[in-house]
């Protein structure tokens, strides 16, 4: 594995480095939102909102809830913190803007994360 190729802010920076290509910090539109069958409760949470992070039951996603209801999922492209996570990277969470309807929900979060 090479350096990180420019994709600041990632842990670590040449060769074989733990954590190595793990965000520290962005921003992401949440995915799924209307399957969780929460979606009138996830609507109405206000922004600032911190938010769990987990791996779902097969480890194929990340899930983001609040009071054990699930609010949505992190898009596919973000599936490398799964891996980041068991490198010992640990990620908090919290809403930044939620637009949209139901019919059309858009919550932005903020994903920060520490090794």
């Amino acid at each position: 594995m090479g350096g990180s190729g420019g994709n600041l802010p990632y842990g670590g920076i040449g060769g074989g480095v733990i954590g190595e290509g793990c965000p520290r910090k962005f921003e992401e539109f949440l995915v799924d939102v209307f399957q969780t069958g929460n979606i009138q409760y996830a609507m109405n949470l206000p922004e600032g909102t911190e938010l769990n992070l987990r791996f779902t039951q097969d480890e194929s996603a990340i899930s983001l809830s609040h009071n054990e209801k699930i609010i949505g999922y992190l898009p596919p492209h973000r599936i490398n913190i799964i891996e980041c996570i068991k490198q010992g990277w640990q990620y908090s969470s919290s809403i930044v803007k939620i637009s949209g309807d139901e019919k059309n929900p858009q919550i932005l979060v903020l994903i920060i994360g520490t090794l």
